[in-house]
């Protein structure tokens, strides 16, 4: 499957910040999900813990994947190659634009596994709490 490259953006000016209830435009909603440039993109290569979570350990799981891919967006220059890597979608069931984001040719997703914020996505959602 190929990945389209949308191109890298600069952001060393646009910090990124954790989005709140106001409108939405270049901020974190959770560890894969955030806003840029008004485009609400989901990582497609990962599945992080949920905000809303059932348990605790998930809230903080998700506090601390969120803050994290904050941090790595916010200092310089990503690309976004759009495309889900397992079947290719663009879009996902909740319109949110399906993309692997790169820093240094390095997904943004493996660093935030690699760091143990997130696992691997393969395909379907799995419990934090257990």
């Amino acid at each position: 499957m190929s990945i389209a490259l949308v191109g890298a953006l600069a952001s060393p000016a646009a910090a990124f910040e954790l989005c709140s209830s106001s409108k939405r435009h270049t901020c974190v909603v959770d560890g894969d999900t955030v806003w840029i440039q008004g485009e609400k993109i989901r990582l497609a290569d990962i599945d992080t813990p949920e905000t809303e979570a059932r348990c605790e350990r998930e809230r903080v799981g998700a506090a601390a994947a969120a803050d994290r891919l904050a941090e790595l967006l916010g200092p310089g220059a990503f690309e976004i190659k759009r495309g889900d890597p397992l079947d290719g979608r663009l879009v996902d069931r909740h319109g949110r634009t399906l993309a692997v984001i790169e820093i240094d040719g390095v997904s943004v997703g493996a660093m935030l596994v690699e760091e143990g914020l997130a696992r691997q996505w393969t395909g379907r959602r799995q419990s934090w709490c257990d």
